[in-house]
């Protein structure tokens, strides 16, 4: 533990230690874990609020303004005012808070963020506002001796800590906020690896389980001691039963969500970082993500953010004029809210703030300083979000907006971690600050927090219809708590629940009674098939949730479900029979998705489609039987799409993919585009594919279809199979002068790659046609034999630099040709400035060794050591601080392109490999110097390096996007490649990113500079 400490007060960056070099510190720590139990099991002495002393590795000399001042920097709407409910010493690092049914307020204090050694610092803080002035009275350590501290939650008689690799319960019968006995672990197996998207935000949901998130750096294979079980959770959503145990996925994607609530309905939404700000989530649903694979290749869609823009500016305004005049006529970054780093969620239900704000959605915007606010509305099945400006916004470089939530007097608390960082902290963290901030509307009156435990259960369920959202909730919980530890609740109460589910005027409030009777497991058929005929479709649509919740439906439920998917008017109740295809019996599946695919008054509905198939695709019962009775049926157009791509996978020689072929033959235009656009998506980039039985007779007429999108999905159908007459028509195409350059240039890529009669002569003919040229010299690498590689060298000078990197694509694939450009290199007939940083990467995959000695030798070291990262870091430093001539914008953005366009998004220029930049923390230099000179400090397993090697000798190396068992989609730098397992010789992944070291090699000076100038301003 003392090597520990001691290590962590070096200056080393946290993103330039090594797990290599950590691996001791990690075992020294483990003896240090041993007093948790012990530790938790007894309150901490006094006097250590007072002596303990966080270590800061923020350079000396940076501290945040005073608490008082910070509350005066916050800016609201008219009416609004902030006071300070803590701030430090009394707390620190607040990465996570919640309340209790007494108004106590407990928070996570997280210590061990951004280094993340095991020193057992961590702890869990109680405050309490005993007079309701906006002000903490009492403060009171609840626990230390945590490691990895992220989230915190209260209830049934202890409170839950996710202190990654577990998820623990930590006893406190009593609620005197003394730990009764040690620790229970409940969940073990959190990935420790995530760093920043760790498993985090535990909320109680309204069906009475534990939901909690996880982010996409890594993933985690949780063990439940409770069955024995490990299930694998990736980036999404997950939930915890604290009676039964239960433990499950709920539903998978995003890149990081760090925030989490219901609407009033019980509509769950999340907040999220870098690929999209808000989202509505659906069980059993995948999500857009950054980057990486699904865990189901079949699940082929995904659903994206339900917010109409992002909050930050991503305009897709006429790029053809001067980048200097884009965004010139509008306003600064402000309107748009910040940036792309979202934490804590939630939606007001308090009756403190004008009803305005009810039912709006709240969330820290951490590289905006704001909070950001959405106005939610139904569209479909679904939802839509609205911006509605920001609620907040702090004059204050320092505020860090994590957690945000409302209370008993409808006032609302937002935590503040207070750090002048961006989102990772790479220039240290401040460990000594940290602040609590209340929120309220006018001049209330005090109101002393309540203790809801004093209630009767009847008192309880009156509690159910009160307008704060707070009292619902908690009431709820205490409901659930009396029901598992007595094994009932009081008749009265019961009855008085029956009648509010089936009797109040109110659709919310039936549904705070059908919440409470579920999760005290009192919930009837009759309550089901009462709540199934209410008249709102909300109940209606919870009556199918809460029948499916356990996986064991009854019959008389399922029966009743069968009808409600035949004949309910609601897309919303459709919507949670989609998801509850995920849930019913194995038996129940088919039939239920098929009621669901005869409701053609969904056509148009993606959100629904799109979740329907995703709950059946992983069912164990998905099969050709099944999808091949389903298809002909089936009126919504995306699952048609989404079963003929299945039925191609499977196999094109079989007889489903005849009668698919027929059913096209057959069917009106927007089935056929459907049908065979499903099938051609299957089969894009294949080749020599055993053709069905009634191609032959089927394909002139969908070659002669008035519909493009028919003939275009012949066409690729037709050169899967290596039928001539389709060769032909794509040949006209790559003749056509009169097509766009991209879709000849596509045209002559595809026909290389699969090696078409006659294309060395289609690419020799291409390389003389100055539009097609980059393209040519891409096409090369399918070339055989030395000649390719002689006429590029030959030819090098005469080339612009889009053809140079083309080239290069080419000649880095193969050792032999590489050698030969690093052989001109040493001879001083090319330059160092033409080898980019990718392509230098992409030669040191091929792994030779006199490749390798070359390019050290004349263009640099592609893995630099920590030292030298080091020594980088501090050159650049100096550099960038020093005083400099006038910079040079235009320079800087020719840069941009050349060296990071090719993979990331600025002002909505660039492609979309990686994170958009334009709402990271750009605006941190040392955030950038981080990123760019050690891009593999912290790497996804979905975002790691894959080297594939070819049956014909090529070396490509990328991200793997997509595979099934045909196929492996490679996403490289200069393209997204389809290749089939029969080509594929070999891969291998490496511990690195796809971004390469050393971007800054071979810039200028004065380059580095403009470029910096060009990626840190706010607008172009």
């Amino acid at each position: 533990a003392a090597l520990a400490r001691r290590t962590a007060r070096s200056a080393v960056p946290t993103r330039l230690r090594r797990p290599r070099e950590c691996a001791g510190l990690v075992i020294a720590a483990l003896g240090f874990c041993s007093f948790l139990p012990a530790a938790l099991s007894s309150p901490p002495p006094a006097e250590e609020s007072d002596t303990y002393h966080p270590r800061n590795s923020k350079p000396p000399g940076r501290e945040p303004p005073a608490p008082a001042e910070a509350v005066r920097a916050l800016k609201f709407p008219e009416g609004f005012h902030a006071t300070l409910f803590a701030g430090e010493p009394q707390v620190r690092q607040p990465i996570a808070m919640t309340m209790d049914e007494r108004g106590r307020v407990w928070v996570a204090e997280a210590y061990s963020y951004g280094e993340w050694a095991r020193r057992g610092e961590d702890r869990i803080v109680v405050f309490t506002d005993r007079d309701g002035d906006g002000v903490a009275d009492e403060r009171k350590i609840f626990c230390t001796g945590l490691h990895h501290v992220s989230s915190v939650e209260v209830g049934f008689g202890g409170v839950w800590v996710i202190d990654s690799p577990r998820l623990i319960f930590i006893p406190d019968k009593d609620g005197k906020g003394v730990p009764d006995g040690p620790p229970e672990v409940r969940l073990d197996g959190w990935t420790t690896e995530g760093r920043h998207n760790m498993a985090s935000g535990l909320h109680w949901g309204p069906d009475g389980w534990l939901y909690g998130l996880h982010g996409q750096l890594q993933e985690s294979e949780v063990l439940n001691p409770a069955t024995g079980e490990r299930l694998h959770v990736g980036p999404g959503v997950w939930r915890y039963h604290p009676v039964t145990r239960r433990f499950e996925v709920v539903l998978r994607g995003m890149t990081n969500p760090w925030g989490l609530d219901w609407d009033a309905f019980g509509e769950m939404f999340l907040s999220n970082n870098v690929n999209g700000h808000l989202f509505h989530g659906l069980p059993g649903a995948f999500y857009e993500r950054s980057f990486g694979a699904d865990e189901v290749p079949e699940s082929y869609a995904r659903l994206g953010m339900i917010a109409d823009a992002p909050h930050y500016r991503s305009r897709a305004d006429d790029w053809r004029q001067d980048w200097e005049k884009r965004f010139a006529a509008l306003d600064e970054a402000a309107e748009f809210g910040g940036g792309h780093s979202h934490c804590g969620l939630m939606i007001y239900q308090g009756d403190n703030w004008p009803a305005a704000y009810r039912g709006h959605t709240f969330m820290g915007n951490t590289h905006g300083r704001r909070v950001n606010e959405d106005v939610l509305a139904r569209s479909g099945a679904g939802f839509t979000a609205k911006r509605a400006g920001d609620f907040a916004v702090a004059e204050n470089p320092w505020f860090r907006g994590v957690t945000i939530f409302s209370g008993p007097d409808g006032g609302v608390l937002l935590s503040d971690w207070c750090d002048d960082g961006e989102c990772h902290d790479e220039d240290g963290v401040h460990r000594t600050s940290g602040r609590i901030y209340k929120i309220m509307y006018g001049q209330p009156a005090a109101k002393a927090p309540p203790d809801l435990r004093r209630d009767s259960d009847a008192e309880l369920v009156g509690r159910l219809l009160d307008k704060n959202e707070w009292f619902p909730r908690q009431a709820r919980r205490l409901l659930q708590e009396r029901a598992a530890t007595n094994g009932k609740l009081d008749d009265a109460a019961v009855k008085a629940l029956r009648a509010m589910t089936r009797e109040h005027a109110d659709a919310s409030r039936r549904l705070r009674g059908l919440w409470a009777l579920h999760g005290a497991r009192l919930l009837t058929n009759e309550d089901f098939i009462a709540a199934s005929r209410d008249a709102d479709e909300h109940v209606r649509a919870w009556a199918v949730t809460l029948a499916c919740d356990e996986r064991r439906p009854s019959a008389a439920a399922l029966k009743r479900i069968g009808e409600l998917a035949a004949a309910d008017a609601s897309a919303l109740v459709r919507l949670h029979l989609a998801c509850a295809v995920g849930r019913v019996p194995d038996a129940a599946a088919w039939p239920l998705a098929q009621a669901l695919m005869h409701r053609g008054e969904d056509a148009a509905d993606r959100t629904l489609q799109v979740v329907l198939w995703h709950n059946l695709v992983v069912r164990p019962v998905f099969d050709s039987a099944h999808v091949s009775a389903a298809l002909p049926d089936c009126a919504l157009p995306k699952v048609r799409q989404f079963l003929a791509r299945w039925i191609a996978e499977a196999g094109t020689g079989s007889a489903a993919f005849a009668e698919l072929l027929r059913l096209a033959a057959g069917a009106d235009e927007a089935r056929a585009e459907d049908l065979l656009g499903g099938a051609a998506a299957a089969l894009r980039g294949r080749w020599r594919m055993r053709a069905p039985t009634n191609w032959t007779e089927l394909a002139p007429g969908f070659f002669a279809s008035s519909s493009a999108r028919i003939r275009e999905a012949a066409v690729t159908l037709s050169t899967a199979f290596g039928d001539t007459s389709a060769l032909a028509l794509v040949r006209q195409k790559l003749d056509d002068p009169a097509q766009p350059v991209a879709e000849r240039s596509r045209v002559l890529l595809a026909l290389a790659a699969a090696q078409a009669p006659g294309y060395e002569n289609l690419v020799a003919r291409a390389f003389k046609d100055a539009p097609l040229r980059a393209a040519a010299l891409r096409a090369m690498s399918a070339l055989k034999g030395n000649a390719a590689t002689r006429l590029i060298l030959d030819t090098w000078s005469e080339f612009n630099a889009e053809e140079k990197s083309a080239a290069l694509d080419t000649l880095c694939v193969r050792a032999t040709s590489a050698r030969q450009w690093l052989a001109l290199l040493a001879a001083g007939k090319t330059r160092a400035a033409d080898l980019d940083a990718i392509h230098a990467r992409q030669i040191f995959a091929l792994g030779d060794a006199t490749a390798n000695e070359l390019l050290a030798a004349h263009w640099g070291r592609v893995q630099a050591s920590d030292a030298d990262k080091l020594a980088l870091l501090e050159k650049y430093r100096a550099l960038l601080s020093a005083p400099a001539p006038a910079l040079d914008l235009r320079r800087g953005h020719e840069v941009f392109t050349r060296a990071c366009a090719i993979c990331h998004r600025l002002f909505g220029v660039g492609a979309a490999i990686g994170p958009d930049l334009t709402g990271s923390g750009r605006a941190s230099r040392d955030y950038l110097l981080a990123n760019i000179i050690d891009p593999s400090a912290v790497v996804p397993r979905d975002f790691q390096l894959t080297v594939v090697t070819l049956t014909d000798g090529q070396t490509l190396s990328g991200i793997i996007a997509a595979q099934d068992a045909a196929t492996l989609t490679l996403q490289t730098v200069a393209e997204r490649r389809i290749l089939e397992r029969k080509q594929i010789a070999g891969t291998e992944t490496k511990p690195v990113s796809m971004m390469p070291e050393g971007l800054l090699n071979g810039l200028s000076d004065a380059e580095v500079r403009d470029l910096f100038a060009f990626l840190m301003q706010s607008k172009p």
